[in-house]
C-alpha cells in the first residue's frame, strides 16, 4: 500500500459496527489485494484507530468481480443472512447485487463508493 487515504464514510461504518459488538456477525475487509498485503493493511487500519482483530479480511489475489461474489456466496452458505458491501467498482457492486436472485431470503445491500469524492481531505 502506498500512501493510503481513509475513506471515512466507510471507516465510520466499521468503527460503529465494531463498537456496536461482533458476537453475531462479520465484520470483513474483502480485497483483490494479495495475501501478503495483509500486514500493511492491518496495519494502516490500526494507525486510524480500528481494531484489526475483530475484523475478517479476505485478500484474493483477483480482481475478477465473481471472486468477490463466490466469497459472499461462501459466507452466506455458511450462514449469513444480511450482507452490506462497500466497493469502489461497479462491477463488484453489481456481482454482489446479483446474488439477490439466487438467495431472496438473504439481506444483500451492495453499494458503490466513490473513491476519489469520498477521500477524507
Amino acid at each position: 500500500m502506498i500512501n493510503p487515504r481513509e475513506i471515512k464514510q466507510i471507516t465510520n461504518i466499521v468503527r460503529n459496527a465494531i463498537n456496536a459488538g461482533t458476537e453475531g456477525r462479520e465484520i470483513a475487509i474483502l480485497t483483490a489485494r494479495a495475501p501478503h498485503a495483509e500486514g500493511a493493511i492491518r496495519d494502516y487500519l490500526e494507525s486510524i484507530g480500528l481494531d484489526t482483530s475483530k475484523i475478517t479480511f479476505g485478500l484474493l489475489g483477483d480482481s475478477d468481480p465473481d471472486a468477490k461474489a463466490a466469497w459472499v456466496v461462501d459466507r452466506i452458505e455458511q450462514g449469513a443472512t444480511d450482507v452490506l458491501f462497500f466497493d469502489d467498482s461497479g462491477k463488484n457492486v453489481e456481482a454482489i447485487n446479483s446474488l439477490s436472485a439466487q438467495y431472496p431470503e438473504i439481506k444483500i445491500r451492495a453499494r458503490r463508493v466513490k473513491y476519489a469524492e469520498d477521500v477524507a481531505q
